[in-house]
């Protein structure tokens, strides 16, 4: 019969391709750099201060050849989860959280950064929110395709605006341009033109002027 036994981890080798742990079993017993099989595409480094548990199971009835195969930290973990929920934590409360109604990424105090050297494509048949205090985003080119966007908050554009839509602008205190003003048809103020307006009560020559030139 296969031995299994409960411990703690106390110690950790992480430098190799398999990482090696000291586990201290229920008895009192220290195992050394017993391999710590984890799940393909997952990896976690263990807190090594006798209270992270270890299950090891040894290969051969005189306890030879020890394995970890499951290392847990009741600590740390998410409880209450929903039966098939999913996540993925750590002791400092950062989380990504596969939740029946969604999924949660949490950072709490640290930055969260995607990396990447291809495109990063966010595709959303609802509504797509950005809450937050400054956006800021480096990148060669950004597109955004949505029917209807809402800025909550003053734009700061240090670069050309290019619209090709038209411009409409209401409420505040208006549109104000510093520096010449330059377009290729009429401009309308009040419902008076400026290439196409006359001036009446005019005496010399005759009762009205030309437009203006």
């Amino acid at each position: 019969m296969t031995p299994i036994v409960q411990g703690t981890v106390t110690a950790s080798k992480g430098d190799s391709k398999m990482r090696g742990l000291q586990i201290e079993t229920t008895d009192d017993y220290v195992e050394d750099e017993l391999e710590h099989f984890e799940p393909y595409g997952f990896s976690s480094e263990p807190h090594v201060d006798k209270k992270t548990d270890a299950i090891v199971v040894f290969t051969d009835t005189n306890n030879g050849h020890g394995v970890v195969i499951v290392v847990a930290d009741r600590r740390y973990r998410i409880v209450n989860m929903k039966p098939g929920e999913v996540a993925m934590f750590d002791d400092k409360n950062r989380h990504v959280y596969l939740k029946r109604d969604g999924i949660e990424i949490d950072g709490v105090d640290d930055p969260i950064t995607v990396k990447t050297t291809g495109n990063i494509i966010i595709n959303s048949d609802a509504n797509v929110n950005i809450t937050a205090n400054a956006v800021n985003v480096n990148a060669q080119s950004t597109v955004i395709n949505s029917p209807d966007n809402t800025v909550n908050g003053p734009l700061k554009v240090t670069g050309q605006i290019v619209g090709q839509g038209g411009l409409t602008i209401s409420g505040g205190s208006g549109a104000k341009v510093t520096g010449p003003l330059t377009t290729t048809g009429d401009v309308v103020a009040n419902s008076i033109s400026l290439d196409n307006h006359t001036h009446g009560g005019v005496q010399a020559g005759s009762s009205s002027t030309s437009k203006p030139q």
